[in-house]
This record gives structure tokens, C-alpha cells and sequence, in this order.
């Protein structure tokens, strides 16, 4: 499972004699990450949806109305790649954009309910899919994972 990029960052940490232990971790987490970041979005392109679009129709679907602007800043996607992702949910009848009463130059974007039926159908794949990658870990391990996941989360620096 360890990406060979980090088997050769073990290897020279082992080399200049830093804690290729501590590297080893980092390797192991980092292609735990991208193995389920790819496997996640080829579960939701199942359902012709990208993680973008995924995550907006999850926001929308929790939140209800919300702006563009709001949207972009809580997903991380930029204004012209949030346009696409709103093209695209108002094409296939998942969602509408909602013109401002005061201001015609704003909206607001929500899902319709064929957006929810639909959503709800990923929605729950997706949650059975994410609870039983950790099958394998008793209930103290699980705890005990989060419990280290966040105290190594504590060595980062907060910028």
C-alpha cells in the first residue's frame, strides 16, 4: 500500500539518520489518503457526480439555500469551477439557482426534490462505503486511531 515515493523518503531519512519510523507513518497516512480520495471519487463518478459536485449537493442538501459565494469559500472550489458544478446540477434537474429579491445580480442556489431523491440514493452509498473502511478495527482501536490522528494533527502549525 505505501507509495514508492514515500518508500524513497523513508530510505533517505534512514540514511541521513532521522526517524524513518515517524516517515514511515506520514507515507502510510499519505497513501491511506490517496487511496481513498481516488476510490471515493470513483464511487461518486458511479454516479457521473466529481467530489466537487459531490460536496455541493451535500451542502445544499444539509444547509439548503446558499450562495455561490458560500459555497465556494466552505468547498474550496473556485468561482468559475463552481459555475460548472452549478451548470451541470441545474442541467440535470438536481438543483435551481434562485434569483436575490433586492438584488438581481445575486442568487442563491438549492436543491430541488429530484436532487434530494437523487442525492440521498450517493448519499447513503457513500456513508456505508466510508463506515466499513475501518470493518477491520475493534471499537478501542477506533478510538485509539482517532485518539493518535489527533495529537499528530496537534504538530502541525496553525498558520
Amino acid at each position: 500500500m505505501l507509495n514508492p515515493k514515500y518508500k524513497v523518503l523513508i530510505e533517505e531519512a534512514n540514511t541521513r539518520g532521522k526517524d524513518h519510523v515517524s516517515m514511515q507513518l506520514c507515507g502510510e497516512l499519505l497513501s491511506l489518503n490517496h487511496l481513498i480520495v481516488e476510490q471515493c471519487g470513483e464511487r461518486v463518478g458511479q454516479y457521473a457526480l466529481s467530489e466537487g459536485r459531490f460536496v455541493v449537493m451535500l451542502l445544499l442538501y444539509n444547509m439548503g439555500e446558499l450562495t455561490p459565494s458560500e459555497l465556494s469559500s466552505m468547498t474550496g472550489l473556485t468561482r468559475s469551477a463552481m459555475t460548472s458544478v452549478m451548470d451541470f446540477l441545474e442541467k440535470h434537474h438536481y438543483a435551481v439557482r434562485n434569483m436575490g429579491s433586492t438584488d438581481r445580480r445575486s442568487f442563491t442556489v438549492s436543491m430541488v426534490d429530484d436532487g434530494k431523491v437523487f442525492f440521498e440514493q450517493v448519499l447513503e452509498s457513500q456513508l456505508d462505503w466510508l463506515a466499513c473502511l475501518s470493518d477491520n478495527l475493534d471499537a478501542d482501536e477506533k478510538q485509539q486511531f482517532l485518539h493518535l490522528t489527533r495529537k499528530m494533527a496537534l504538530g502541525l502549525k496553525q498558520d
